[in-house]
């Protein structure tokens, strides 16, 4: 049986889910207004979420967390909002490969901010990644 309790695992299945978003989306936004596909994308995600987890609500604290979960959301919708605009813009390709360097600011976060040891070689994977997204924009 396959094992999925490994981090990497969650990883690659988000990945995979993330290229149908940004195929779907792209798609999407050629059929509907940025901010309709928005609102229908956000709905079914609370929707996931309430199937997944029907209790979710139950897990709330007003504190520090729901402060930072708050400026997620914001982040997260105007990113979308955002990306949704580019791929009405644009093309499909070269699009999705800029925002998918999110990673990048974490990274630089988590370096800079966090104190988190790093080495030569992820400071190349993150180069190598930037050139990558570089290269395919052309």
């Amino acid at each position: 049986m396959v094992e999925f309790s490994n981090a990497y695992t969650y990883a690659v299945g988000a990945l995979l889910l993330w290229g149908v978003w940004g195929i779907a989306a792209n798609y999407s936004v050629e059929r509907m207004d940025n901010m309709a596909v928005l609102l229908v994308t956000y709905l079914v995600g609370v929707g996931v979420v309430l199937a997944l987890d029907p209790g979710a609500f139950g897990g709330v604290e007003f504190d520090a967390g729901l402060a930072l979960s708050v400026l997620t959301g914001l982040a997260m919708s105007l990113g979308t909002v955002l990306f949704y605009r580019a791929l009405d813009l644009g093309q499909l390709s070269g699009v999705t490969a800029i925002p998918a360097l999110y990673f990048v600011v974490a990274f630089a976060y988590g370096v800079l901010v966090l104190g988190e040891p790093v080495s030569a070689s992820q400071v190349a994977g993150v180069g190598l990644a930037c050139v990558a997204v570089l290269l395919l924009v052309q």
